[in-house]
């Protein structure tokens, strides 16, 4: 049945396997935690956090893991929750460590607001260790450029280790809905090395003209 508050399904996909949501062939989500680092107006689950079943021991890593060996066509694992960087490095690590064993795995994503709500979370030796299996890439909402600023920092230490950084800006009414502020977004990620929608920078630039 249609749920308005989960549109895409997310309260009755995989529903057996807690913390387990694919929607496309090549990739799956693994809800982690129900706990984030902020509450952001336009997150896509934030009706269903606490209604949804998320991973929480180690038989439930077991029966994610079968799952995902069970489906061939998943070369993707995203991370996230709520924020899978709530969790202690050692936490974190299990899952990373436990998804980029499988060879069908290319990518682990960790998708996360910390380098934006909590820049410190991003330590050195966390992002050593991240780094180790050569698959993690982060991903996170970088929505200004005055968000921008404050994630370069944590996001030269993933960088500087070889982890790809990824932002999904959210167009936001009032926020950075006008062409000179988004031009100014874009080209803050770009001096960053951030990876984002080329399409959006053409767009912010002819706008700007």
């Amino acid at each position: 049945m249609y749920d308005p508050k989960a549109p895409f399904g997310e309260l009755a996909e995989n529903a057996k396997i807690p913390g387990v949501k694919q929607r496309f062939p090549d990739r799956v989500l693994i809800m982690t935690t129900e706990r984030c680092f902020s509450s952001c107006p336009h997150c896509t689950r934030k009706w269903i956090l606490g209604r949804s079943p998320v991973l929480k021991s180690s038989e439930d890593l077991v029966r994610a893991l079968d799952y995902v060996r069970r489906h061939r066509k998943i070369r993707d694992v995203l991370l996230s929750g709520g924020d899978v960087l709530t969790l202690s490095d050692g936490k974190v690590m299990r899952l990373v460590d436990a998804f980029a064993a499988l060879e069908q795995v290319k990518i682990v994503r960790i998708c996360t607001r910390a380098l934006v709500s909590k820049p410190e979370r991003i330590t050195d030796r966390l992002a050593r260790r991240l780094a180790s299996s050569g698959k993690v890439w982060v991903n996170v909402h970088i929505n200004t450029a005055r968000e921008a600023g404050i994630a370069r920092a944590p996001a030269a230490k993933l960088i500087n280790r070889g982890i790809p950084v990824s932002s999904q800006t959210v167009l936001l009414k009032g926020v950075n809905d006008s062409p000179v502020k988004m031009l100014s977004l874009l080209r803050e990620l770009s001096a960053m090395k951030a990876k984002y929608d080329r399409v959006a920078e053409a767009l912010a630039d002819v706008n700007e003209k």
